[in-house]
């Protein structure tokens, strides 16, 4: 049976990084995938009523209504296997029960088989995935600073894209009248998922919280 992966994301640089990795970690043929990216990560919806009126451009408020949407709307569903997979920032929260949170809000609300989603939370931030691979990192930046990079402890609360900005060593990020910072930080976020992750080595990389997608992912992959 074709499965096909749908991964919800909450911003565009994530959803830049899942598409390369995507393409590394299943097979050619009979599985497929798809990234719908949001605007933040948002929150979770309080009430099941809600869930059904919400509107926002954030993940994790839309993931019940975009899910039963999917379901409910797919004439071939019964044909191949659909996966859902939500990708989030884990920042600062009790990450175990944040998780539990998110998937129980998708099975109260959409009365799917919990077997057929995946939630994964990068820890703090998914720039960790990136500090996962040095090697990577070097490619797509040759004057990446070890010594920063040996001072960071893998998935640590530490501010992880202000750690990584520091590994790269690049300068100081310019600012313009037209742009605000939050969309220059955005902006390098994505160039940093285009640059580094072809180069990352999915088996080599040294964040938990990536090597736990890998696993989730390849798990519903006859390889």
């Amino acid at each position: 049976m074709h499965t096909h992966f749908r991964i919800f994301v909450e911003d565009l640089s994530g959803s830049k990084m899942l598409d390369i990795l995507m393409k590394k970690l299943i097979p050619t043929e009979g599985y497929t995938f798809s990234i719908h990216y949001y605007k933040g990560c948002g929150s979770l919806p309080k009430s099941m009523i809600s869930a059904t009126q919400i509107r926002t451009q954030t993940l994790l408020n839309n993931i019940p209504r975009l899910i039963r949407g999917f379901l409910n709307s797919d004439p071939n569903l019964k044909d191949y296997m659909e996966v859902f997979v939500v990708v989030t920032d884990c920042d600062n929260k009790e990450c175990d029960k944040f998780k539990r949170e998110i998937m129980s809000t998708i099975k109260d609300s959409v009365g799917m088989p919990v077997e057929n989603c995946i939630v994964c939370l990068a820890i703090e931030e998914m720039e960790a995935w990136l500090l996962g691979d040095f090697n990577a990192i070097k490619q797509a930046y040759p004057n990446a600073n070890k010594k920063e990079y040996d001072s960071y402890v893998q998935d640590s609360i530490c501010g992880t894209w202000e750690k990584l900005f520091k590994v790269i060593n690049e300068k100081e990020f310019k600012r313009s009248r037209n742009t605000s910072y939050n969309n220059t930080v955005g902006i390098r976020k994505s160039e940093w998922a285009e640059n580094i992750t072809p180069y990352i080595d999915i088996d080599a990389n040294k964040s938990p919280s990536f090597k736990y997608y890998v696993k989730k992912i390849r798990g519903y992959c006859c390889t």
